[in-house]
């Protein structure tokens, strides 16, 4: 459940506090929706440009929450 929740309208920027357990679960989210993605790609060879540029986006996401929950240990 979020604890709280910033926003800037003007710059479109959020800052929402979460649980660590809840951020684990965003990341398995996460990389759950990246390996679909994969698998669409890979089943409707050749691959769409928005369909790798969907599967970079959900890569790079994984990677970016993956390293701040593994600042909290």
């Amino acid at each position: 459940m979020v604890k709280s929740l910033r926003t800037d309208k003007i710059n479109g920027v959020v800052d929402i506090e979460i649980h660590k357990d809840e951020l684990k679960n965003i990341v398995q989210s996460v990389d759950y929706m990246k390996d679909k993605v994969k698998e669409e790609l890979l089943e409707d060879l050749p691959s769409s440009k928005e369909g790798r540029k969907r599967l970079d986006d959900y890569a790079a996401l994984k990677e970016d929450l993956r390293k701040i929950l593994e600042g909290l240990h």
